[in-house]
């Protein structure tokens, strides 16, 4: 039986974030208090065993992997994954629209369809599932260290977790705050 895991960290704080805007597939700096995040997670990540390290492309995600892994000695190198992006989640992407929250979030309205075309839940699961079946065989019986978003640390919670496959239980019940560190046990 493999011992292969997921050490999962959610980028920093952005002004979106900050401002309760949808920051889905927009390419967003951290603020300063996302930079503070990102350094409070050092401590815990120094302290871990990991053999690969990968990295949404967004540069929220890349700052907080810079900031959290900085100064550690001999580290690998950050492995930029695309599988790894935030759900983009078109015309209200930049948007503030609680409204819409509920709506491109319930697991039974969006996920196979698009209401505002965002990507489908389906979609979002089929590419982490994607990133999940490497991470099996590339990384078995090893850790990783991935720094991504929350959309995608609720889909592998979900992946993981789920009594019957799609059925969006736990996915109604996971979120991770920026700059939090999660593991998940393949």
């Amino acid at each position: 039986m493999s011992s292969t895991g997921i050490y999962f960290v959610r980028h920093g704080e952005t002004a979106a974030n900050r401002s309760f805007r949808f920051s889905g597939a927009i390419d967003l700096p951290l603020n300063k208090r996302g930079s503070i995040q990102a350094s409070n997670c050092y401590p815990t990540i120094s302290q871990l065993d990991f053999s690969a390290i990968y990295c949404s492309p967004l540069q929220r995600a890349r700052q907080t992997a810079s900031i959290a892994t900085g100064g550690r000695l001999n580290r690998p190198p950050i492995i930029i994954d695309n599988r790894l992006v935030e759900r983009s989640f078109g015309t209200i992407d930049g948007k503030f629209a609680p409204f819409a929250m509920r709506k491109v979030w319930d697991y039974d309205s969006s996920f196979i369809k698009s209401h505002y075309g965002e990507e489908t839940l389906l979609t979002l699961e089929l590419r982490v599932e994607d990133f999940l079946n490497m991470v099996r065989q590339q990384h078995s019986d090893q850790n990783i260290l991935v720094f991504s978003h929350g959309g995608v640390a609720t889909t592998i919670n979900a992946i993981l977790n789920e009594n019957h496959v799609r059925s969006g239980y736990f996915f109604k019940h996971f979120h991770m705050k920026n700059g939090d560190i999660a593991y998940f046990a393949l």
